[in-house]
């Protein structure tokens, strides 16, 4: 995929779930001008770190999946798609980072991490962060909740967007 010309409006939301994160964040960090707008929910985003720590709840079992870093060649793999090892200084689209503190697969510090890091790249970023008590991976009752707090936040862009290209469209 080639990068757009940056003068070119985009129109691409984007909108990820669990492992979903790692394709839509490293997709950001390539090119983060594909994309108006993301939201990460439960996203996996700290691949080098969770698949370093043993101790935590899948990572052995997902070695074959996406990497075993103790093996130099596939750290050196994890290392090249990671999103948040791979945030750098650029202008980054929209995002709503979603977690939940007992979520068991994915911990809710990797929606934070990778906010505070993509904030510290880019300080004028605009990311909404909304960290669930409860409701696990999945979100149980709070998916409901959680989708129309996505949708809020992705006409809200496209709002502001429609606003400052044609200012009589708000």
């Amino acid at each position: 995929m080639r990068p757009r010309d940056s003068d070119e409006p985009t129109y691409i939301v984007a909108r990820a779930f669990s492992a979903g994160g790692i394709v839509v964040g490293a997709s950001m960090n390539e090119h983060p001008g594909l994309f108006h707008a993301a939201t990460l929910t439960n996203a996996f985003l700290d691949v080098m770190g969770s698949m370093s720590d043993s101790s935590l709840h899948l990572t052995e079992h997902e070695f074959d999946e996406f990497g075993d870093p103790r093996m130099k060649e596939a750290c050196a793999w994890i290392k090249s798609y990671c999103p948040l090892t791979n945030v750098m200084t650029q202008s980054y689209p929209s995002m709503f980072l979603v977690g939940a503190l007992d979520d068991k697969q994915v911990p809710a510090t990797q929606a934070i991490s990778f906010g505070r890091k993509i904030r510290g790249c880019d300080p004028g970023a605009n990311i909404l962060l909304n960290i669930e008590e409860e409701g696990g991976h999945h979100l149980n009752l709070q998916r409901l909740q959680v989708g129309a707090s996505e949708i809020c936040f992705i006409l809200g862009n496209y709002h502001s967007w429609l606003k400052s290209i044609n200012p009589a469209s708000a």
